[in-house]
């Protein structure tokens, strides 16, 4: 998706062209969701609920995000997208955990950090991302300083997981499932080619990542509240 997005911008008619450069912060919420971890090296099989999250967005690495994109009309537009959102399990939450934990079955209320010691994306539950752009002026001005923006994308994530299970330690990068989203958010023209912006995601992917001698799968749900600037050509 996101390769095919970039050979539609190459082969967009140069008369019809505008350039968009785009950088953004902001912070975001991931919805509670249901972890399953399995590990057949110690007969482990358990899914685990509701887990919650912590997004630690001024943290360091922080939130952020960038794009660049290329108007085929007056009102729409076709773009590449990276978002880098974070996402840090409350371990010390008490969960319901039914299943099998090292051969024994469990079906009860524990504290997670009973299941899996430690589960985040610090360094990223990573988007990146091809979007189809709607953008609107507002006002009956033929060169209007304020815009309403839509967008939806699709793409692929690129998690980075931090876990600690049964002691065992593991941080990766890895190739995630798919991703998309979907946006609303206003636009203003601050002066000359430099324009500021603000806008709501929401994103939703389903991941299965790697720990130490096994998998977790879920999917995550997360809101996004961002602010940037962005410079048209």
């Amino acid at each position: 998706m996101f390769v095919a997005g970039w050979c539609l911008i190459a082969a967009a008619p140069a008369r019809a062209e505008v350039w968009t450069f785009g950088f953004f912060v902001g912070t975001c919420t991931t919805r509670s969701n249901t972890l399953t971890l399995d590990r057949p090296v110690d007969v482990t099989h358990v899914s685990v609920r509701p887990v919650k999250y912590d997004a630690r967005s001024f943290e360091s690495p922080p939130y952020y995000g960038y794009r660049v994109g290329r108007a085929l009309s007056p009102h729409f537009g076709i773009e590449a997208e990276f978002m880098h959102a974070k996402a840090f399990a409350r371990t010390a939450d008490r969960i319901r955990a039914t299943g099998t934990v090292k051969a024994d079955a469990i079906d009860s209320t524990v504290p997670l950090s009973s299941v899996m010691e430690r589960f985040a994306m610090s360094h990223g539950l990573n988007f990146v991302l091809a979007n189809v752009v709607y953008r609107q002026g507002i006002g009956h001005s033929p060169n209007p300083r304020a815009f309403m923006l839509a967008r939806a994308g699709a793409g692929i994530t690129v998690p980075h997981v931090e876990s600690t299970i049964a002691a065992e330690s593991r941080e990766q990068y890895e190739a995630g499932g798919l991703g998309v989203q979907a946006s609303l958010g206003a636009e203003l023209r601050v002066r000359g080619h430099l324009h500021s912006f603000a806008e709501l995601k929401v994103t939703t992917t389903a991941e299965s990542v790697a720990v130490a001698s096994g998998t977790i799968s879920g999917r995550f749900t997360t809101i996004h509240a961002v602010a940037g600037v962005s410079w048209h050509l």
